[in-house]
């Protein structure tokens, strides 16, 4: 559970920061940095007044690596791969504002992509077999994360 919420931007994140900092509340604002994978150096930079606490960038990218963590080992090994992927993605800032949304989460994707293999289940030889392939997903979480689509649904 987090302690201080969930942000729909970085912009609302920052906000949280500037807060804590107008306070002398160091100890929660470097809690607030770490829950949110926004790395030491930012926060760092943000007390001494030399940048901001995130970018869009940053903060997609550390809530995107925050939610990997809560996985278990077996789901971290498939789901690290999805992530890199959509770190890559997060380059352009408008991709990464997407990501920061609250409706989408890792969490939000598994369920939807574990529903979806489920209806692919096939039987071959005894054994059941799944056909959806790597790019397909990631094309489907591009969708999902970057604008909110319901992945593997026709889009009119």
């Amino acid at each position: 559970m987090k302690k201080f919420g969930t942000f729909e931007s970085s912009e609302e994140l920052n906000k949280a920061a500037e807060g804590l900092l107008q306070e002398g509340d160091l100890k929660s604002l470097k809690e607030l940095a770490k829950e949110n994978g926004i790395p030491g150096g930012m926060v760092t930079g943000f007390i001494e007044g030399k940048g901001p606490f995130s970018d869009p960038v940053t903060a997609a990218i550390g809530k995107l690596e925050t939610e990997l963590a809560e996985f278990d080992e077996t789901a971290k090994g498939y789901m690290s791969r999805l992530v890199e992927y959509l770190t890559s993605k997060c380059e352009k800032e408008k991709f990464a504002e997407e990501v920061m949304k609250k409706d989408r989460t890792l969490k939000n994707f598994e369920k939807m992509w574990l529903k979806e293999a489920k209806s692919r289940v096939k039987v071959r030889k005894g054994q059941q077999v799944v056909c959806m392939t790597e790019p397909e997903v990631f094309q489907e979480a591009r969708r999902f994360f970057g604008k909110g689509r319901y992945p593997w649904k026709k889009q009119k």
